[in-house]
């Protein structure tokens, strides 16, 4: 798979937008909201197709990813990407981190820090909390 260019100024662009809009299941959370769309600005693909505006609560998320064959979010990243230990992460790589209120998210590594979507809005935290990243390439 190769980048799209100019993938990083999409990257700006749609974090300088996305604190504005509201946490929202389905529509616009840490995985259709921001994971997905960044993954689709670098590579055209958009996995989240199948997903949004499918679901409005965390659980009914879960039973959807579920049905997909997929256990979780970590488990569909996996099935298209490789995962690195988070010291590796690069611009652009999706990060799995614990997170309020289910119990984890996925971010966005933005080098030192992770950008993370979460019900309170548009944030940065550092990246030593990730678990797992994900090499978008």
């Amino acid at each position: 798979m190769t980048k799209k260019n100019g993938w990083r100024t999409h990257l700006n662009g749609f974090l300088g937008q996305i604190g504005a809009t509201p946490f929202s299941f389905g529509t616009h959370d840490c995985a259709v909201g921001l994971a997905f769309p960044v993954i689709e600005m670098q590579t055209g693909i958009d996995l989240g197709a199948p997903f949004r505006g499918k679901y409005s609560t965390f659980l009914d998320g879960a039973k959807l990813y579920m049905q997909a064959g997929f256990e979780d979010l970590e488990a569909l990243l996996r099935s298209h990407f490789r995962e690195y230990h988070p010291s590796a992460a690069q611009v652009g790589d999706i990060a799995s981190l614990p997170g309020d209120p289910i119990g984890w998210s996925l971010g966005v590594v933005l080098g030192e820090r992770i950008g993370v979507l979460n019900v309170t809005g548009y944030c940065t935290i550092e990246r030593s909390r990730a678990l797992r990243t994900f090499r978008i390439e």
